[in-house]
């Protein structure tokens, strides 16, 4: 079964219904954020959505295929608000955070310092946005692309 994500003409697959479900959950988390200047942990999302110790990289990267899709469509750069995710151990993203970017596709092979340089600039990118609103606006109306499942069958009595 494939889920969607989709604003109009904003289609991007996900991997199944609870991830979705969750990244619905997390994006306005990110926006909160941007707007108010400051990163979140992976820890801080997880026990806010009550998700345990999830692993959100599918879920942010589910968030930047939207964004990236989104941004064709208005003919503008989104800068990538998956980057106010951060470890609690060294306070950087994930080494993954920069799927979809292109800039940042090499991120997980680079020194520490190069990584902190990056991040600066991509937090500052995020935090001087201002269509956060907007963007939130567009893609509140996630949705599945799936029919709905048939009812079950009827009992067949023994």
């Amino acid at each position: 079964r494939q889920m969607c994500i989709r604003d109009s003409a904003i289609t991007a697959p996900v991997l199944d219904d609870l991830t979705e479900r969750q990244a619905r959950l997390i994006l306005p988390i990110l926006v909160r954020q941007a707007l108010a200047g400051q990163p979140i942990t992976y820890g801080q999302i997880s026990e806010e959505l009550g998700m345990g110790h999830s692993y959100l990289g599918n879920h942010l990267g589910i968030i930047a295929d939207a964004l990236n899709k989104l941004a064709q469509r208005w003919g503008e750069e989104i800068p990538p608000i998956q980057a106010l995710v951060l470890r609690k151990d060294t306070l950087l993203p994930g080494d993954s955070f920069g799927y979809g970017v292109p800039r940042l596709t090499e991120y997980g092979s680079w020194p520490k310092q190069d990584k902190l340089q990056a991040v600066a600039r991509e937090h500052a990118g995020v935090f001087a946005y201002g269509k956060w609103a907007d963007v939130l606006a567009a893609l509140v109306a996630l949705v599945s692309c799936t029919k709905p499942a048939d009812p079950p069958a009827a009992a067949v009595p023994v």
